[in-house]
């Protein structure tokens, strides 16, 4: 699955970007190899250069309200997959039953 269907399949994603552009930036972005992105920010700084100052405030609003949609969504996205990891640890250690646990429990059972 490349970059641009795990955004779609993941609707909620969506909402990290305050405009169309700034998503489909994004998507070109992370399918680029190193030298695709070094090009990707020379066109980047080139339309940059040519915007008007208004647009230019734009941009950096823009910018910086897809930063807080992302601190946000990181507020309440980190502590569910650090649970989640958690979980998913714990119910490993569980399920791995040892020679140990067996002789424990056999011990147990003959003490009764």
């Amino acid at each position: 699955m490349d970059n641009k269907e795990y955004l779609e399949s993941h609707p909620e994603y969506r909402s990290l970007f305050p405009t169309q552009e700034m998503y489909e930036d994004f998507v070109r972005f992370m399918d680029l190899d190193e030298d695709g992105r070094r090009v990707y920010f020379e066109e980047h700084k080139a339309r940059l250069d040519v915007m008007s100052p208004e647009e230019r405030k734009q941009d950096w609003d823009n910018l910086v309200k897809g930063t807080e949609l992302l601190i946000e969504f990181a507020k309440v996205e980190i502590p569910k997959l650090a649970y989640e990891k958690k979980m998913i640890e714990a119910s490993k250690k569980q399920n791995k039953v040892t020679w140990d646990d067996i002789r424990k429990k056999l011990n147990n059972i003959a003490s009764l």
